[in-house]
């Protein structure tokens, strides 16, 4: 289960350095586009049991 925390913070983390640059850039491929929708589909529905905001 740690382990899965751990990835779960890595990829949060990432995905938080990284958006800004990233949100602009164009869809390379079927591949890229369905690669994108894993990582949204894993960040998103993460639970969130302190209700706590991104902001």
């Amino acid at each position: 289960m740690s382990g899965t925390r751990t990835t779960l913070a890595a990829v949060l983390f990432v995905a938080g350095t990284l958006t800004a640059p990233t949100q602009n850039e164009p869809i390379q491929g079927p591949e890229d586009a369905k690669c994108r929708d894993e990582a949204r589909n894993l960040v998103f529905s993460a639970p969130n049991p302190k209700r706590l905001s991104p902001r």
